[in-house]
Protein backbone atom coordinates (compact mmCIF):
# COMPACT_ATOMS: atom_id res chain seq x y z
CA UNK A 1 0.00 0.00 0.00
CA UNK A 2 1.21 3.49 -0.80
CA UNK A 3 2.39 5.43 2.21
CA UNK A 4 1.93 9.16 1.78
CA UNK A 5 2.70 11.68 4.48
CA UNK A 6 -0.29 13.60 5.81
CA UNK A 7 1.89 16.66 6.26
CA UNK A 8 1.18 19.35 3.67
CA UNK A 9 3.94 20.58 1.38
CA UNK A 10 4.62 24.23 0.79
CA UNK A 11 2.83 25.44 -2.34
CA UNK A 12 6.14 26.31 -4.01
CA UNK A 13 7.64 22.87 -3.30
CA UNK A 14 4.47 21.13 -4.49
CA UNK A 15 4.51 23.12 -7.72
CA UNK A 16 8.18 22.26 -8.35
CA UNK A 17 7.52 18.56 -7.74
CA UNK A 18 4.56 18.65 -10.12
CA UNK A 19 6.67 20.38 -12.79
CA UNK A 20 9.39 17.76 -12.37
CA UNK A 21 6.80 14.97 -12.67
CA UNK A 22 5.29 16.34 -15.89
CA UNK A 23 8.73 17.08 -17.35
CA UNK A 24 9.79 13.49 -16.74
CA UNK A 25 6.64 12.05 -18.33
CA UNK A 26 6.80 14.39 -21.33
CA UNK A 27 10.40 13.32 -22.05
CA UNK A 28 9.46 9.65 -22.37
CA UNK A 29 8.53 9.23 -26.02
CA UNK A 30 9.50 5.62 -26.66
CA UNK A 31 7.29 2.94 -25.13
CA UNK A 32 10.33 1.09 -23.77
CA UNK A 33 11.64 4.24 -22.05
CA UNK A 34 8.25 4.86 -20.49
CA UNK A 35 7.87 1.27 -19.34
CA UNK A 36 11.36 1.07 -17.84
CA UNK A 37 10.94 4.38 -16.02
CA UNK A 38 7.48 3.56 -14.66
CA UNK A 39 8.65 0.12 -13.52
CA UNK A 40 11.63 1.79 -11.87
CA UNK A 41 9.67 4.35 -9.84
CA UNK A 42 6.27 2.71 -9.25
CA UNK A 43 5.40 -0.45 -7.38
CA UNK A 44 3.44 -3.21 -9.12
CA UNK A 45 0.29 -2.20 -7.25
CA UNK A 46 0.65 1.44 -8.31
CA UNK A 47 1.17 0.35 -11.92
CA UNK A 48 -1.92 -1.87 -11.74
CA UNK A 49 -4.05 0.92 -10.26
CA UNK A 50 -2.95 3.37 -12.94
CA UNK A 51 -3.51 0.83 -15.73
CA UNK A 52 -7.01 0.01 -14.47
CA UNK A 53 -7.93 3.69 -14.23
CA UNK A 54 -6.80 4.26 -17.80
CA UNK A 55 -8.72 1.16 -18.93
CA UNK A 56 -11.90 2.36 -17.17
CA UNK A 57 -11.72 5.71 -18.97
CA UNK A 58 -10.96 3.98 -22.27
CA UNK A 59 -13.93 1.62 -21.97
CA UNK A 60 -16.26 4.42 -20.87
CA UNK A 61 -15.29 6.39 -23.97
CA UNK A 62 -16.13 3.30 -26.04
CA UNK A 63 -19.61 3.32 -24.38
CA UNK A 64 -19.00 -0.04 -22.75
CA UNK A 65 -21.61 -1.10 -20.19
CA UNK A 66 -20.56 -0.16 -16.64
CA UNK A 67 -21.45 -3.59 -15.32
CA UNK A 68 -19.21 -5.16 -17.96
CA UNK A 69 -16.36 -2.82 -16.94
CA UNK A 70 -16.92 -3.77 -13.31
CA UNK A 71 -16.80 -7.50 -14.03
CA UNK A 72 -13.84 -7.43 -16.43
CA UNK A 73 -11.53 -4.96 -14.64
CA UNK A 74 -12.63 -5.86 -11.08
CA UNK A 75 -13.06 -2.21 -10.09
CA UNK A 76 -15.78 -0.81 -7.86
CA UNK A 77 -18.87 0.91 -9.19
CA UNK A 78 -17.81 4.10 -7.40
CA UNK A 79 -14.49 4.09 -9.30
CA UNK A 80 -16.35 3.74 -12.59
CA UNK A 81 -18.73 6.56 -11.65
CA UNK A 82 -15.82 8.76 -10.56
CA UNK A 83 -14.15 8.45 -13.96
CA UNK A 84 -17.47 8.87 -15.76
CA UNK A 85 -17.80 12.21 -13.94
CA UNK A 86 -14.23 13.16 -14.87
CA UNK A 87 -15.04 12.43 -18.52
CA UNK A 88 -18.21 14.50 -18.30
CA UNK A 89 -16.41 17.49 -16.79
CA UNK A 90 -12.93 17.40 -18.34
CA UNK A 91 -12.84 18.10 -22.08
CA UNK A 92 -9.10 17.47 -22.34
CA UNK A 93 -9.31 13.94 -20.93
CA UNK A 94 -12.32 13.12 -23.10
CA UNK A 95 -10.59 14.47 -26.21
CA UNK A 96 -7.37 12.50 -25.66
CA UNK A 97 -9.13 9.23 -24.96
CA UNK A 98 -11.52 9.73 -27.89
CA UNK A 99 -8.47 10.09 -30.12
CA UNK A 100 -7.07 6.86 -28.65
CA UNK A 101 -10.34 5.01 -29.36
CA UNK A 102 -10.36 6.38 -32.90
CA UNK A 103 -6.81 5.07 -33.45
CA UNK A 104 -7.84 1.65 -32.16
CA UNK A 105 -10.79 1.54 -34.57
CA UNK A 106 -8.46 2.34 -37.45
CA UNK A 107 -6.04 -0.39 -36.30
CA UNK A 108 -8.89 -2.93 -36.12
CA UNK A 109 -10.07 -1.94 -39.59
CA UNK A 110 -6.56 -2.36 -41.02
CA UNK A 111 -6.14 -5.75 -39.29
CA UNK A 112 -9.46 -6.95 -40.74
CA UNK A 113 -8.36 -5.95 -44.22
CA UNK A 114 -4.95 -7.60 -43.74
CA UNK A 115 -6.50 -10.83 -42.51
CA UNK A 116 -8.79 -10.90 -45.53
CA UNK A 117 -6.03 -10.12 -48.02
CA UNK A 118 -3.36 -12.34 -46.46
CA UNK A 119 -5.47 -15.43 -45.85
CA UNK A 120 -4.25 -18.56 -47.62
CA UNK A 121 -5.78 -18.90 -51.07
CA UNK A 122 -4.69 -22.23 -52.43
CA UNK A 123 -5.62 -25.75 -51.64
CA UNK A 124 -3.33 -27.47 -49.13
CA UNK A 125 -2.11 -24.27 -47.46
CA UNK A 126 -2.09 -23.83 -43.67
CA UNK A 127 -5.38 -22.28 -42.60
CA UNK A 128 -4.88 -22.99 -38.89
CA UNK A 129 -2.49 -20.08 -38.22
CA UNK A 130 -4.82 -17.63 -39.97
CA UNK A 131 -7.83 -19.05 -38.15
CA UNK A 132 -6.10 -18.76 -34.75
CA UNK A 133 -5.16 -15.15 -35.48
CA UNK A 134 -8.72 -14.38 -36.57
CA UNK A 135 -10.19 -15.92 -33.38
CA UNK A 136 -7.69 -13.98 -31.23
CA UNK A 137 -8.63 -10.75 -33.02
CA UNK A 138 -12.37 -11.38 -32.64
CA UNK A 139 -11.94 -12.12 -28.93
CA UNK A 140 -9.89 -8.94 -28.51
CA UNK A 141 -12.57 -6.94 -30.33
CA UNK A 142 -15.42 -8.36 -28.26
CA UNK A 143 -13.59 -7.68 -24.97
CA UNK A 144 -13.32 -4.05 -25.97
CA UNK A 145 -9.70 -3.51 -24.99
Amino acid sequence: MVQLSKKKLDADVGQRIETLYFTLLSCLHAQSDFKNTIIGIMSQIEQDVLARRIAVIFLLIKNMDREHIHSVLKVSHSTILKYAMILANNDSVREHFTLLVHRQKIDHFIREIESFILQPKRYGSDWSANLKERHRFEKEKSAGV
